[in-house]
């Protein structure tokens, strides 16, 4: 069986079209950048948490971001992969930047301060579930029985995670329920970033179009932080390892991270690299057991199955190449 995957030119809407073998078997060690990369964005949940218990949410995000802008402008100049940015890019940019990275991680920040970095992990994969919903409005996509079943799976899902899988000591005024909705919001932050996003990379390469969204994204956290600053009276004091922590981030769940899944995706069908991208929610509920020892009960279990079940049939529903590059966290 030969699946078509569409190939798209960086600086041109149209695409060519490829024959790739989906029986072949996959290299080694483009399974082991797919899967370094997907761990990477699992432990970068369990870093914020961490993080957050020490500095606030704004800011910890925005000196995160301030890293990524800081290595990744230098490594993109040294590298030779600079486009040029034309004035009609500029508008779809900055909608990324800010939707993909300033909303989408303040409201990350903040929703993890109140939840658990396992339930956030999950959560954060209905976005693909939020942009098949928004792409048929704006784009005009199918939205498809397929589809459609992977949101209202996605959705039950959800509440679960939230309710803990009872009603009784379930309430609208807890910390928990509060965190798990700005996660559910930071999820829509960016399912919107990923629908536009898709114009970006039809104009740009991955690498550039990370870097100049955000460096945006970094730029629009500032006035986050500052707010944030200001009403403390102080700029945060916090022990030498939770900043560490958020430079791991910025170095390695961000740009490192993005490197390998790229490498990975060169080599890889996209149907076959979206399945990569679960092993993402399996490192942050291991990791966060393990380190922050958060509890893994059947509830938990079940609201993620659902939801992973849900961005599953969403996905695999959508255009080949597209599942891949929006699947990134």
């Amino acid at each position: 069986m030969r699946e078509q995957t569409k190939v798209v030119n960086p600086r041109s809407r149209k695409g060519l079209l490829i024959q790739q073998d989906s029986t072949t078997s996959i290299p080694h060690q483009v399974v082991l950048w797919a899967t370094a990369a997907s761990m990477l964005w699992g432990a970068s949940y369990v870093a914020a948490k961490y993080s957050v218990g020490y500095i606030p949410p704004f800011t910890a995000a925005s000196f995160r971001f301030a890293v990524v802008a800081l290595c990744s402008l230098p490594l993109l100049w040294l590298t030779g992969k600079v486009q040029h940015i034309e004035r009609d890019d500029w508008p779809d940019l900055i909608t990324v930047g800010l939707f993909q990275t300033s909303f989408y991680f303040a409201l990350q920040y903040a929703g993890i301060k109140l939840t658990t970095a396992s339930n956030t992990s999950v959560i954060v994969n209905v976005r693909p579930v939020f942009a098949a919903v928004l792409s048929a409005f704006v784009l005009h996509e199918t939205l498809s029985g397929r589809k459609l079943a992977g949101v209202l799976t996605a959705f039950v899902g959800v509440i679960i995670l939230s309710t803990g899988g009872t009603l009784r000591s379930f309430s609208l005024q807890s910390s928990h329920f509060l965190g798990d909705l700005l996660i559910l919001f930071n999820a829509i932050s960016g399912a919107i970033g990923l629908v536009v996003n898709k114009r970006v990379l039809a104009r740009f390469r991955p690498f550039p179009a990370m870097v100049y969204t955000q460096t945006i994204g970094a730029i629009g956290l500032v006035p986050f932080a500052a707010l944030e600053i200001s009403r403390l009276g102080a700029f945060p004091r916090a022990p030498a390892l939770p900043w560490i922590m958020l430079a791991f981030q910025g170095l390695f769940s961000t740009i490192l991270a993005h490197i390998l899944w790229n490498r990975a995706l060169a080599s890889l069908e996209a149907s076959r690299a979206s399945v990569f991208i679960y092993i993402a929610p399996l490192t942050t509920s291991v990791l966060s057991w393990l380190l922050l020892h958060e509890p893994l009960g059947l509830p938990f279990l079940i609201g993620a199955l659902l939801v992973l079940i849900g961005a599953y049939l969403t996905t695999s529903a959508a255009n080949g190449n597209q599942i891949a590059k929006r699947s990134e966290p």
